[in-house]
């Protein structure tokens, strides 16, 4: 029980080559809730080789779009950041505790489900058309999960939501969901208060370069695999698959990606079907009165977030309140203290590269160094003419960690005069801006430092 993330990530795609490679064709791959979110990883951590379709079913994507039980994401974020540092890191969970945990997330429910269970067991012919779906919410329907694993999980995905934004590391790799190229099939529950549509419906805008298909259906998180809406999934699955395998004729529209299996047409360039109901129904449209009830329960709902950011906000503000003349604060100290309290966490992500807290301060603190033997100290003027890039970011912390002044040069402006306005006695350039700096020193009499020079990019000294 070890296992963090990225070994699952690794296994499955392990797994992907081993059958790929046996069959002699490309594999669809599917996966349900968590695991349709692993389908994804999956698929942009390979770049979509030997992957012929995905498919998800309730699958999150944009995790703080939509939250079961109207949680704000601000809430959702510290609280999944707490659990995943103090809580997870140490401790694992069984499939029973997983069960419970789902259930209580709706407990009225589930007293109702088992009330209605005990009151029909006389009665053989109403409870087998539900029966696979009780055993899958009683066992089947649930694995054991590894602490480390659910701790990156709630850190990623939930706390920062790096399936939308800014990427999340496998094993030091830079993966995106832009990196998903095949067919995705998306099953989206209406009703489904865990995977909700706005947040499955994420991988529209996670993943530009797939078409994406999708296949909503009247029915919950449990619903879309088992129980009697899912007679509307899996016979879609296998159209599907027959489909995207050239088996089978072209949807309606299918060329272009607007329809799906049972030719179907969709909305906007990429639904699978045209809402389809449990008779191929349209879908109804909400009425005036019901817009005017969500219309209320919306403004319920922001007054509830106000009050809550508000009290978010408070201490905070009171925090700030407390700030004087003597208090110290800077970017390098920041940084040091998240070193300390996670030194593995990932703090940039940068150019296909991820970049720990523990390896930037560690490179601070060598530009420290470096520039305290060569004559800087607190209070001089720096000039720092960089482009854009994590040794940029590494040389201004240093600054500030060492209690210099840095002054940001503009390389498209006039070098000369924002040295003399700046007050410089020191200029730290990279390679690439080496002769601006140069130009720009030459009657000034100023110190040139070049920051670069590979993995450790030693700092050197030019004197002109």
């Amino acid at each position: 029980m070890r296992r963090n993330l990225a070994d699952h990530i690794v296994g499955l795609s392990q797994a992907i080559d081993t059958i790929a490679e046996t069959a002699g064709r490309d594999v669809h791959l599917a996966g349900y809730s968590q695991g349709g979110m692993f389908a994804y990883q999956a698929g942009a951590y390979r770049h979509s080789k030997s992957i012929a379709s995905i498919i998800a079913f309730g699958s999150p994507v944009d995790t703080l779009a939509a939250l079961p039980m109207g949680v704000p994401p601000n809430i959702a974020s510290s609280v999944a950041g707490f659990m995943a540092d103090h809580v997870f890191n140490r401790l694992d969970i069984s499939g029973w505790q997983a069960r419970v945990g789902f259930q209580m997330m709706d407990p009225l429910k589930t007293a109702k489900a088992r009330m209605d269970f005990l009151r029909q067991l006389h009665d053989r012919e109403a409870l087998l058309p539900r029966e696979a779906q009780r055993r899958f919410l009683e066992s089947e329907g649930w694995i054991a999960w590894s602490g480390p694993a659910i701790s990156e999980l709630l850190k990623q995905f939930i706390a920062h939501n790096r399936m939308m934004t800014g990427g999340f590391a496998i094993n030091g790799q830079l993966v995106t969901l832009t990196d998903i190229t095949c067919p995705v099939l998306a099953f989206v529950g209406e009703v489904d208060d865990i995977g909700q549509p706005a947040a499955v419906r994420g991988i529209r805008r996670a993943a530009p370069d797939a078409k994406v298909f999708e296949y909503l259906l009247r029915a919950g998180h449990f619903g879309l695999v088992v129980g009697s809406k899912a007679e509307l999934t899996w016979p879609t699955v296998a159209d599907w698959v027959l489909w995207q395998e050239g088996q089978a004729r072209s949807p309606r529209g299918g060329a272009d990606g607007r329809a799906g299996p049972r030719g179907q047409q969709g909305r906007g360039g990429d639904d699978l079907a045209d809402r389809a109901r449990a008779g191929g129904g349209l879908r109804c449209r909400a009425d005036a009165g019901r817009g005017a009830a969500d219309a209320m329960v919306a403004a319920q709902k922001s007054m509830r977030t106000m009050a809550i950011e508000t009290a978010r906000t408070l201490p905070r503000l009171a925090r700030l309140g407390q700030i004087n003349d003597h208090t110290r604060i800077s970017l390098g100290r920041i940084i040091g203290e998240q070193a300390a309290e996670s030194p593995h966490g990932e703090f940039l992500l940068f150019d296909g590269r991820v970049h720990t807290y523990e390896a930037v301060n560690k490179r601070i603190d060598n530009v420290v160094r470096g520039l305290i033997d060569v004559g800087v100290r607190q209070g001089v003027h720096v000039g720092v003419l960089m482009a854009t890039r994590p040794s940029a970011m590494v040389a201004i912390a240093a600054l500030s960690r060492l209690g210099a002044v840095a002054v940001l040069m503009p390389p498209d402006g006039d070098l000369g005069a924002a040295a003399r306005l700046g007050g410089i006695s020191e200029i730290i350039t990279d390679p690439g801006n080496l002769d601006l700096a140069l130009a720009a020193v030459r009657d000034l009499g100023c110190q040139v430092l070049v920051l670069g020079g590979g993995e450790t990019r030693d700092l050197t000294c030019r004197r002109r």
